[in-house]
């Protein structure tokens, strides 16, 4: 999967349109939408890949965040063998 598919795919399943997520990681909307609606990722500059690796990271974290909080629900003993919460301690 291409990370723009990733992307794509990261913001279907958390219902977060590309503007909603724009606002939230502080990256301009028309960002988002450029990044979504190009053709080829192989093409874009390095800055512009740059943003769409940072943009998919972000929406990544957020995911682990989500598992992180239903696992402390169902199976707090997860979280401490992953050791998600000191994963995750920097980037909240």
């Amino acid at each position: 999967m291409s990370v723009k598919e990733r992307f794509i795919w990261l913001l279907r399943i958390h219902e977060i349109s590309r503007e909603k997520f724009g606002r939230d990681a502080d990256y301009n909307p028309n960002t988002i939408t450029s990044f979504v609606e190009a053709q080829i990722l192989a093409d874009s500059s390095p800055q512009e890949v740059a943003q769409a690796e940072s943009l998919v990271t972000k929406l990544l974290l957020r995911e682990i965040k989500r598992m992180r909080d239903d696992m402390k629900d169902s199976n707090p003993g997860l979280v401490d063998k992953y050791g998600l919460d000191e994963l995750l301690e920097d980037v909240e």
